[in-house]
């Protein structure tokens, strides 16, 4: 026995609120669905979720139905419950670019955003859909819209090491100096997590070596702290500033004494930068290493001319820092190196007493 048109009830809902139609989408019978909507069936019934027959088609790559369900007009601005459309659900599954296409053709929205504030665009970077990407971008979609981050797509694919994605977007014209809410751009991001090919990319197409984030760290201060030579050679060449301060003061050759970076150290040593530069409280890069117990960092400073009497804010010199903090292997290099035991801080005390 064969249905007909006049056996079909279209729109009968089960108690799961699901129709019909839902049914034969979901298990591949496109014959039916075709015999259901030339039988007038909803193509805008929801389910629990609010997902119409077009979310369901879009999520599950199902571009035969898709099709189907446009020529029939489904809605490409329907909401879920979440406030999700079609393409965005096309593009969050990463399933390829027939349903995006066929979805963009006809008028879908490019910039409708999920709770974290990510686009269809966004779900194409962090799935590494290229063709999709591409097609966003024809179509007009906004690559600087940005998540709750305050992040583009290209700050992303910057911090994760997508180059392929970093090409793209760049390519597209995007903002290469947008900040996030930290004030990170995409070239402080690809710094920050070690990722040379992308900064090198970057610096290609014009990236800003000078920017800053929120607490005034340049991206050779963040080469030196993770201890990436490689990165922060390529900083050097490109003409990046080994003076320049953050917010308490601190140079690159602070951040790569901080970590422990000593051949970041000597790289820097060796390109020029100020081996007395004091921080806010005007303490040298020796004093920080005399402090913190770092006897090869200490020999190295020593070796390339720092001041063993340097004094802080405080009247405190390296030796004076290590003595208090019981680095006793400090403490012998430093005398053995002439350290004046007799000098005075702003209290009257030496660095022995």
């Amino acid at each position: 026995m064969f249905l007909t048109r006049s056996d079909i009830e279209p729109d009968f809902v089960d108690k799961n609120g699901l129709t019909p139609l839902w049914w034969a989408m979901v298990n591949g019978h496109d014959a039916v669905v075709k015999l259901l909507l030339e039988s007038g069936a909803d193509t805008e019934s929801k389910d629990k979720g609010g997902l119409t027959p077009l979310s369901w088609a879009a999520q599950s790559g199902k571009d035969a139905v898709v099709k189907l369900l446009l020529e029939n007009g489904a809605d490409t601005e329907s909401k879920d419950s979440n406030g999700l459309m079609p393409l965005w659900w096309a593009t969050r599954r990463g399933l390829g670019a027939a349903v995006v296409k066929l979805m963009l053709e006809n008028g879908a929205n490019t910039e409708s955003k999920d709770k974290d504030s990510l686009t269809p665009l966004w779900w194409a970077v962090i799935t590494r859909q290229e063709t999709v990407i591409k097609l966003l971008l024809e179509s007009g979609a906004e690559s600087e819209s940005k998540d709750n981050y305050g992040r583009t797509p290209l700050s992303w694919a910057a911090q994760k090491g997508e180059e392929a994605m970093v090409k793209l977007l760049l390519e597209s014209g995007t903002d290469i100096e947008s900040k996030d809410k930290d004030g990170l751009t995409p070239l402080l991001c690809a710094v920050k997590w070690g990722y040379e090919a992308i900064v090198k990319l970057l610096f290609e197409s014009g990236a800003d070596t000078k920017s800053k984030d929120k607490n005034g760290r340049t991206p050779l201060s963040w080469a030196a702290r993770k201890g990436e030579k490689a990165v922060v050679k390529l900083l050097l060449e490109s003409g990046a500033d080994t003076e320049s301060k953050d917010e308490n003061g601190r140079t690159s050759l602070f951040w790569a004494v901080f970590n422990r970076q000593e051949t970041v150290m000597k790289l820097l040593l060796e390109n020029g930068a100020d081996i007395e530069s004091k921080d806010n409280h005007g303490r040298t890069p020796l004093s920080w290493a005399a402090q913190d117990g770092r006897t090869a960092l200490v020999k190295l400073l020593l070796e390339s001319g720092a001041d063993i009497e340097s004094k802080d804010n405080y009247g405190r010199t390296p030796l004076s820092w290590a003595a208090q903090d019981r680095r006793k292997t400090v403490v012998k290099l430093l005398l053995e190196n002439g350290a004046d035991t007799e000098s005075k801080d702003e209290d009257g005390r030496t660095p022995l007493s």
